[in-house]
């Protein structure tokens, strides 16, 4: 359906690196920053899916992931893998959208982003957990995903202001035997305020 209103559209996709064995609970492998004042981020989806590369050889394994609204962000993440900027049309969904406002995102390249300066909401907006069977065939290796989709009929979308953001943590400590990769995927409009 053609937009007749134009609403700037904009899509991230990001991977991690291989993620370190020993990657700390609660370590963060992905981190967006909005900090605009002139406009609001309108996030629309979220998804971040979790595939085991080389599954434990010792004993099963348990993973997961979670992803939090922050608030007071007047700092972003360090480290990792920066997006590739918001020069036209990098980011857009339609071609004659205006250039993005986005001030950061990144993703870990193989360890943990360095923490900024911001709270994380007490609760998480979504978790997944997944366990990876010992010795389990290289056919069978999982894959977990959260797929958050934030539309009209389900109350609306996940707002950003300035010095707001989304960051998605890695729950459990990653042992030395297990490896996997994470793709984390954002889908958001922006809104003048």
């Amino acid at each position: 359906m053609f937009r007749t209103t134009q609403i700037p559209a904009f899509r991230l996709c990001m991977s991690t690196g291989i993620l370190a064995a020993g990657l700390a609970a609660d370590a963060h492998i992905f981190a967006l920053r909005w900090a605009s004042s002139a406009r609001v981020a309108k996030i629309r989806r979220v998804v971040a899916r979790w595939q085991t590369i080389v599954g434990p050889s010792a004993a099963a394994r348990q993973y997961g992931l979670d992803v939090y609204r922050v608030t007071g962000y007047t700092a972003a993440h360090t480290g990792g893998v920066v997006f590739g900027g918001v020069t036209a049309p990098n980011l857009t969904l339609d071609t004659v959208d205006s250039v993005s406002v986005l001030d950061d995102a990144r993703i870990s390249d193989t360890a943990a982003l360095v923490d900024g300066t911001f709270v994380a909401d007490a609760d998480p907006l979504d978790v997944v957990h997944g366990a990876e069977c010992q010795g389990a065939p290289a056919t069978q290796k999982t894959s977990q995903t959260i797929d958050m989709s934030f539309s009209e009929e389900e109350g609306g979308a996940l707002v950003l202001r300035a010095d707001q953001g989304i960051v998605i943590r890695n729950r459990v400590v990653t042992i030395a035997d297990f490896t996997a990769a994470v793709v984390v995927k954002v889908k958001w409009e922006e809104i003048p305020v």
